[in-house]
């Protein structure tokens, strides 16, 4: 297997903007959460959002696929991201997740979910 560095080496053109953006990410302290769920349908939920993951993390497997096979409907009318409106929470603020997906034509599903502030 071949063994390739980030920050050390010559040659590769895109070498010196991707160590600029990894150190910038670095700085930020920025987190990326996925939970997954693998069947007949597999799903990849992504988020930074550490409270959007511990929520996800209490939903058991079948529940999750729901969830995929829900997200998955509502975007087999082509868009390219959708706002999940969910319960108003305990000030009676509407909370809801902006949820985008990609590789809508490979076998996993790719949804992305964000806390609409």
């Amino acid at each position: 297997m071949k063994e390739v560095s980030v920050f050390h080496g010559a040659g590769n053109p895109h070498r010196a903007p991707l160590q600029q953006a990894l150190v910038a990410v670095k700085k930020r302290a920025v987190r990326v959460y996925r939970t997954h769920v693998m069947g007949a349908a597999s799903y990849v939920f992504t988020t930074t959002s550490k409270d959007v993951h511990l929520g996800l993390g209490v939903l058991d497997v079948e529940a999750l696929r729901t969830l995929g096979a829900f997200l998955n409907e509502e975007f087999k009318d082509g868009g390219t991201e959708l706002l999940l409106s969910l319960d108003q929470d305990s000030q009676g603020r509407k909370e809801a997740l902006l949820v985008t997906m990609t590789c809508p034509e490979a076998l996993v599903l790719n949804f992305t979910l964000s806390p609409v502030h």
